[in-house]
């Protein structure tokens, strides 16, 4: 964590120091190294192979898995999939339910929660456009690896300012950097030319109370991924898919052992030999090639997932033990997902502080135009499975309850169910119109 004492603001040279040490430092190296996993480039096995081809060795094949990304993306999935915002009184948060629908918050939360699970740090931009009689009020994710936080060195510390890079078009600048402080925003220009900051027009202010960069977590003690821990796993998972498909290939790197000498020019040929002429019995031809046995290929590969998914705390859905083959349960599915749920909670206790700020952060900005905004609970929801077939089944079956106690059990309204039924009296029998017969 970056970290500044006092509230006198950068200079020029503190921003360009900054962005230096930041571009060559592991956590941006780590951040880096998070996204070829979940892009399916192991770093680890491309540094093997390499290695390997420089001393002339197999294997030939890069074949890395996609376990990191299938495993952010089945969380993202549970965690991130239908996130609801309601307000506490109707009316009173009309307009800023208004810029969450005009933001498409849905897509933004899946997005920044793919990307906190993948970092452990996904970073979103609160801003404005337009005019001042049609402002828009805007916040998108930004690219993590590009935005470098600094906080104060406080006992809890807070953001105190931000400096986001991105490119440009213009030929000479090699990129631009806004630091963003809670009370304004200043652009500068870094030149190819021995990287010398150009400020571009004049810091520009912001009605802030905070810095409008929302920051999401999902790990409390730690600075890695949620799934870092799994990263060795995944290592050697992709080393012996890689070595396997290798050793399909083997013939090229067996040994022929003749038994006679050959002629060097014939030698020369001998991948192009069919037959062997001119040996006597005691004469022999054969390669000796590695066996490996496919029980413990299969057996090593097993082994790795099952420890993937236990330390992961993702339920594996494509193996035979969690019954996805055949029928299963709703009930022995929420049982088995219960590792899965107790961790989602952990990560969204954590999550929720950025969505928290969010909301602030708009409604700050409602406040200055005027405009009525209101308290807004967040809402998880996740997607379960139903056991709803059972508890009737169940429920029909224990005589000794009331009809109020079954209702509620199953998770519906008593008062809400009488007033459905009592309509339902009062409409009456439905007419019911015959299939095979002709309609008038």
């Amino acid at each position: 964590m970056i970290t500044r004492a006092g509230d006198e603001r950068l200079s020029q040279e503190e921003i360009k120091k900054t962005i230096q040490e930041w571009e060559g430092s592991p956590e941006r190296n780590r951040l880096i190294n998070y996204k070829r996993y979940y892009e399916s480039e192991n770093t680890f096995l491309s540094g093997k192979v390499r290695d390997r081809e420089q001393r002339g060795k197999t294997p030939n094949y890069f074949i890395p898995t996609a376990y990191y990304s299938t495993l952010v993306d089945t969380m993202a999935g549970y965690l991130f999939q239908n996130i609801q915002y309601i307000p506490e009184k109707e009316g009173d948060s009309a307009e800023l339910m208004k810029v969450l629908k005009d933001n498409k918050a849905e897509i933004k939360d899946m997005s920044d929660g793919t990307h906190a699970l993948t970092y452990n740090r996904a970073v979103e931009y609160v801003y404005t456009m337009g005019e001042k009689d049609s402002i828009k009020y805007k916040f998108t994710p930004v690219p993590t690896e590009d935005v470098i936080l600094i906080y104060t060195e406080d006992i809890e510390p807070t953001l105190w300012c931000a400096i986001r890079l991105y490119t440009t078009n213009t030929a000479e600048v090699a990129k631009a950097a806004d630091v963003i402080y809670k009370d304004e925003v200043t652009t500068y220009h870094i030149m190819k030319d021995q990287g010398k900051l150009t400020m571009i027009g004049e810091p520009k202010g912001l009605l802030f109370d905070e810095v409008p960069m929302v920051v999401y977590n999902t790990e409390v003690i730690t600075k890695f991924s949620s799934f870092n821990c799994i990263m060795p796993y995944i290592n050697a998972l992709d080393w012996l898919v890689t070595g396997n498909t290798n050793d399909l290939d083997r013939l090229v790197d067996s040994l022929l052992v003749l038994g006679k000498k050959v002629d060097p020019d014939d030698l020369m040929h001998s991948d192009e030999w069919k037959t062997l002429e001119n040996y006597k019995t005691g004469d022999r031809a054969e390669y000796l090639s590695k066996e490996m046995s496919p029980e413990f290929r299969k057996y090593v590969s097993e082994l790795l997932i099952q420890e993937i998914h236990k330390h992961s705390h993702i339920i594996d859905w494509y193996s035979p033990d969690t019954g996805m083959g055949g029928a299963v349960s709703g009930k022995a599915l929420q049982t088995r997902l219960f590792d899965m749920n107790m961790f989602s909670q952990r990560i969204e206790k954590v999550y929720r502080i950025g969505l928290e700020k969010r909301l602030r952060l708009l409604s700050k900005l409602l406040g200055k135009a005027e405009k009525t905004q209101g308290e807004i609970e967040i809402k998880f929801n996740r997607i379960t499975p139903s056991d709803f077939e059972e508890k009737v089944k169940a429920l029909n079956e224990a005589s000794f309850l009331t009809e109020e106690t079954k209702v509620k059990e199953l998770g519906m309204d008593w008062e809400i169910e009488l007033e459905r039924q009592e309509a339902a009296l009062l409409r009456g029998p439905k007419e019911v119109i015959p299939l095979d017969g002709d309609i008038e």
